[in-house]
C-alpha cells in the first residue's frame, strides 16, 4: 500500500520549531540575506511532470575499476517548478544532468533506466536516441538547456559572446543571420545585461564573471527550452552578483512557467529558490520533499547533518562548526547497504550495513530512504486487518 506515513523509529528530535508565521525555509533565506522561494501557480497541465527519470544508472568504466556514478536514481521534474538537487561533491548532481542531456564524458556511459521528455513536441524517450543523433541534438537546446558551473571554461574564447548566442537561434529558430544577432542582443538585455550591443561585440574574457554568467543564461534561455538545467551557477561569484543571478532565474521561472533543476551545494540558495528539494549521497536519493519539509522536518540523518553544519547567525562564534563525521567512500568501492552507513550516528548494527533501505512515504510529497522508517510495503504488511 502505497502512502503509508512514515514514524520515526529512532534518532534525536527534530530541529526547533519556528513561529507560525515564519517557515522553517524563509529563515535559512534570511539568513543568506535574500527572500525565500514564493510558491508559483504552474501553467494548465501541472500534474503531469515534464521529466521523468527512472532507475537511473550510470558507469565510469576505470583501469582501477568501473565507478558506479549514479545508482538507481529516481525522480520527476515538476512542471513550471525549481526543483533543486543537493549533496556533497561527487554525489552524481552533475553526473545527473549530463545523462538527461546525453553529455556524459567518455568513457562514461548510461547502462540502465530511461529519462522521458514531455515538452513541446510530444514525449520523448531520451535514452532512446543516440548520443550524436540529429534527434537528440535538436532537443538539446530547444527543448533542454543547461547552464554550466564555470563559464570561462563553457564560452569559446575565440568567438564574441554574440555570435555563441546567435549560434543556438541558427540552429533551432531561423536561418537569418541578421535576426538572430537581433534576438541574441535582445536576450543580453532581458537577462540584465549592461549595453547588451557592446557585450555581444565582446569576447568571453573582456567581460566579468558576473557578466559571463548571465551570457551564459542568455544563451540557454535564447530558444526558449522547455527544461533548464542550472549545474553551480553561481559557485564561482560573490554573493552580491550570486543574488542578482538568484533573481534572475526567479523571474524566469515566475515570467515563463519554466520547469528549472537547479544543482548547488548551498542550502541557503535552496532556501531562497527552490519549490521542491532532492537530496543525494552517493549516486543514491535518499531524501525528497517541499522546501518546508527538507528545512523544518528533516528526515534522512544525512540531510539533518547537512542542515547542522551551516553557520547560523547569532550562535556562539566560539563553538566549533558542525561537521559530518567521515568521509564520502572511494567511487571503485561498493558500499553494502544504506550508502551512509558507514557515517551515520544512527546507524543499526546489520541493518543499516547489509540491506539497501527501501521507500518511505514520510508525508504528502515527502520521501526517504531510510531505515529508521519502515518502508511504504513493510508499513502495509503491518497494518491491522491486512494478510501477513
Amino acid at each position: 500500500m502505497r502512502g503509508a506515513v512514515a514514524t520515526r523509529v529512532t534518532g534525536p528530535d527534530r530541529p526547533p520549531t519556528e513561529p507560525e508565521n515564519r517557515t522553517m525555509s524563509q529563515s535559512y533565506a534570511a539568513e543568506e540575506g535574500a527572500p525565500a522561494a514564493v510558491p508559483v501557480e504552474a501553467p494548465h497541465g501541472a500534474g503531469d511532470p515534464v521529466l521523468s527519470i527512472r532507475d537511473l544508472e550510470v558507469e565510469f568504466p576505470t583501469p582501477l575499476g568501473v565507478v558506479r556514478a549514479l545508482n538507481g536514481v529516481t525522480f520527476d521534474v515538476p512542471r513550471g517548478k525549481v526543483l533543486g538537487i543537493v549533496g556533497e561533491s561527487g554525489c552524481g548532481k552533475s553526473v545527473t544532468a549530463r545523462a538527461i542531456l546525453q553529455i556524459v564524458e567518455k568513457p562514461g556511459r548510461i547502462t540502465g533506466g530511461s529519462i522521458t521528455l514531455r515538452g513541446v513536441g510530444g514525449e520523448t524517450e531520451i535514452t532512446g536516441l543516440n548520443p550524436d543523433s540529429a534527434p537528440m541534438r535538436e532537443l538539446r537546446g530547444r527543448e533542454i538547456a543547461m547552464i554550466f558551473q564555470e563559464p570561462m571554461s563553457s564560452l569559446n574564447p575565440v568567438y564574441t559572446i554574440g555570435a555563441q548566442i546567435a549560434e543556438a537561434v541558427l540552429i533551432h529558430q531561423t536561418r537569418n543571420r541578421e535576426e538572430a544577432h537581433k534576438r541574441a542582443v535582445e536576450m543580453l538585455r532581458q537577462v540584465g545585461m549592461p549595453h547588451p550591443e557592446a557585450a555581444a561585440a565582446s569576447y568571453p574574457h573582456q567581460l566579468s564573471g558576473g557578466m559571463r554568467q548571465r551570457a551564459m543564461i542568455a544563451m540557454a534561455l535564447s530558444c526558449n527550452p522547455t527544461v533548464l538545467i542550472a549545474d553551480e551557477p553561481t559557485t564561482a561569484l560573490d554573493v552580491t552578483t550570486e543574488a542578482q543571478i538568484l533573481e534572475l532565474i526567479r523571474n524566469v521561472r515566475d515570467r515563463a512557467g519554466m520547469s528549472i533543476m537547479f544543482i548547488t551545494h548551498s542550502m541557503g540558495v535552496v532556501a531562497q529558490l527552490c519549490d521542491e528539494v532532492i537530496v543525494m549521497y552517493l549516486g543514491r536519493i535518499v531524501e525528497r520533499g517541499s522546501v518546508d519539509d527538507l528545512f523544518y522536518d528533516p528526515k534522512h540523518p544525512y540531510t539533518r547533518a547537512l542542515l547542522r553544519s551551516i553557520p547560523r547567525i547569532g550562535a556562539n562564534r566560539k563553538a566549533p562548526l558542525e561537521v559530518i563525521e567521515g568521509s564520502v567512500p572511494d567511487p571503485h568501492a561498493r558500499v553494502a547497504g544504506c550508502p551512509f552507513h558507514p557515517r551515520c550516528p544512527e546507524a543499526i548494527p546489520g541493518r543499516c550495513d547489509t540491506t539497501v533501505p527501501d521507500l518511505s512515504t514520510a508525508g504528502p510529497g515527502h520521501t526517504v530512504h531510510c531505515h529508521l522508517y519502515p518502508g511504504d510495503d513493510e508499513a502495509s504488511q503491518s497494518e491491522p486487518g491486512k494478510d501477513a
